[in-house]
């Protein structure tokens, strides 16, 4: 699993959540073991805004959950479930064009 996969599913959990006004620089998501030892990712994440406020976000059957749990499998067969740090960039603003003198 890549991290541009990971963060088009984290752009999609941001865009289905109430916006703040606020530009958001990443979304953190810790791992979590069950009484039996199975490491997961939690189903919440820790959003980072750009003043560095930061607010809970439910990802329960989001394309985020589903591709953590993927990203969980495959980090699982190189021996550890490591906390994911989801950067999000910011989008690019396009320059105006200034009119020219008339």
């Amino acid at each position: 699993m890549n991290i541009s996969e990971l963060a088009s599913a984290a752009a999609e959990a941001l865009a289905d959540r109430e916006s703040t006004g606020k530009a958001v620089t990443s979304i953190t998501v810790e791992t979590i073991r069950d009484g039996s030892g199975w490491i997961s990712y939690a189903g919440t994440a820790l959003v980072t805004h750009h003043d560095g406020e930061t607010q809970t976000l439910n990802i329960r059957d989001t394309a985020l959950s589903a591709a953590l749990e993927q990203h969980a499998d495959d980090e699982a067969e190189l021996g550890s479930v490591p906390t994911v740090v989801i950067p999000i960039l910011l989008p690019k603003v396009l320059a105006r064009e200034q009119p020219g003198p008339l």
